[in-house]
């Protein structure tokens, strides 16, 4: 299992965190979910590489980092907005 997320914001008043997303799999398809069970995304996939494209499917390394880069999001929003939180406390200033 994969986890992804543990950056924190400090938005000047307290940090907080959000949880973790992880990332799972099994014979059929990646499982991107939040701690909290929440499940946020499937990613299908097919085993055999020849088969998923027969099937106009993902093979499993395809898939596997499609969900990894879904779990990878949440951190990826944080670090926006703290680009964006030094923006605007640099022009209010």
């Amino acid at each position: 299992m994969t986890r992804f997320g543990t950056n924190r914001l400090n938005r000047g008043k307290e940090e907080s965190e959000s949880p973790p997303w992880t990332l799972s799999g099994n014979a059929n398809c990646y499982r991107v979910e939040e701690a909290n069970g929440v499940r946020v995304a499937y990613v299908y996939l097919r085993n055999n590489g020849s088969t998923a494209s027969q099937a106009d499917m993902m093979s499993r390394d395809g898939a596997r980092r499609i969900a990894s880069n879904i779990a990878k999001l949440p951190e990826l929003v944080r670090g926006g907005l703290a680009k964006l939180d030094r923006v605007i406390n640099g022009f209010s200033a």
